[in-house]
């Protein structure tokens, strides 16, 4: 494919450059990886190994150009129809007002980070001191998920602000088309439900999923393919392991493809892979408890530990079991999601190191350096 109008210096062939140092380039080894559609199972396009190298020249510009760069490749693709998945899951993910406003709320907490406080020597015997704290920008290097790709691009270059030379690259070598079609973190992963409200749990789940329509993305469908064959041979697996277990199928199991029908499945025990493991697809597995403790047993049991929910009348019972669960996240009667951006985000165990948010990036992204300035006599507050 030739690229045109604003792409026209961005691809090679069929190739697209990086950019550093203020120009794009191409790749000095020549390697590239193919971008796979996962409704056809071919190759969109193609990127140079180094994904995408941004360095402190660029960010320099304001904003508005930077939110303008990816929301251009968002509208190419959709002028083009291509299925990559990058209008459809950023349009109903973020809307370009959460863009900007994330953007102002960065650069201001920044500019204060960068900064640094005044500290004062008050109290015992050391008086002539005073000091400050600078941050340090280094090399940042985050990936940019694939089921967010030009939303969470731009909020990580956004995080740079502070002075941070940036390395952007993608996790993995494929687009997802759908919207979700569990196909994110906080796409809930297993339904601990007491046994007492079981039936009429899952009878308005299968409500639900009865209405949700299969298909493509171009034609906005809510279940659409997901992001690669291996991925579906996976959740495959995990399908059978539960019905040679005795799970009960709510749905008839059915695959195209790259395209899974939704799947409820009920009576799920602790010796299918289902209840472990996560299946990052439309698959939801239903696991029976008898009591609290129960089902905080199994939560904590788990390697993982991103979000859990909890849903109930009771908030002071709402606490006890968030205070019991080990997770970064605990949602109160509603689903798990990312944000507000600037609450942490975080997990536990393997499911993450360190916190997201925007101070708590900022933080993460920065050195700390203090000065201390030796006075010849020592300094009183005036009073």
């Amino acid at each position: 494919m030739a690229g045109t109008g604003v792409f026209e210096d961005i691809i090679d062939g069929e190739v697209f450059k990086y950019y550093t140092e203020g120009e794009w380039k191409k790749s000095a080894s020549g390697k590239s990886v193919a971008i796979i559609n996962p409704t056809t199972r071919t190759t969109q396009y193609k990127m140079i190994s180094t994904y995408l190298l941004l360095r402190n020249k660029f960010l320099q510009i304001k904003f508005v150009k930077t939110f303008k760069f990816f929301f251009v490749i968002a509208c190419h693709k959709k002028e083009n129809k291509q299925s990559d998945g990058l209008q459809k899951s950023d349009s109903k993910a973020k809307g370009k007002k959460h863009f900007m406003d994330t953007a102002s709320f960065f650069t201001r907490r920044s500019i204060l980070k960068t900064q640094g406080p005044l500290l004062e020597c008050q109290s015992g015997n050391v008086r002539n001191q005073q000091g400050f704290v600078t941050e340090i920008p280094g090399v940042f290097w985050p990936y940019s998920l694939s089921n967010y790709p030009v939303n969470l691009a731009f909020l990580k270059l956004v995080r740079t602000y502070c002075g941070n030379s940036l390395v952007l690259s993608s996790t993995q070598h494929k687009l997802i088309g759908p919207v979700y079609s569990g196909q994110r973190c906080t796409a809930v992963k297993v339904v601990l439900v007491m046994e007492s409200v079981a039936d009429a749990l899952v009878e308005k789940v299968n409500a639900k999923v009865a209405k949700l329509k299969v298909g493509t993305p171009e034609d906005n469908c809510d279940i659409t393919p997901v992001v690669s064959e291996s991925s579906a041979n996976f959740i495959e697996g995990l399908a059978k392991d539960a019905k040679t277990k005795g799970a009960t199928f709510c749905q008839e199991y059915k695959r195209e493809g790259n395209l899974i029908w939704p799947l409820l499945l009920d009576n799920v025990r602790p010796d299918m892979r289902i209840a472990w493991e996560e299946p990052f697809g439309p698959i939801v597995p239903v696991i029976r408890i008898n009591s609290i403790e129960e089902g905080i047993h199994h939560c904590n049991a788990s390697n993982f530990g991103l979000q859990g929910c909890v849903f109930t009348s009771d908030i002071n019972k709402a606490i006890l079991i968030s205070d019991a669960m080990e997770t970064g996240t605990v949602q109160i009667n509603s689903a798990p999601a990312r944000g507000p951006d600037h609450f942490p985000f975080q997990g536990l165990k393997d499911s993450g190191i360190g916190s997201q948010g925007i101070t708590n990036s900022i933080n993460m992204m920065t050195k700390i350096k203090s000065t201390v300035i030796n006075l010849p006599t020592p300094t009183y507050t005036m009073g």
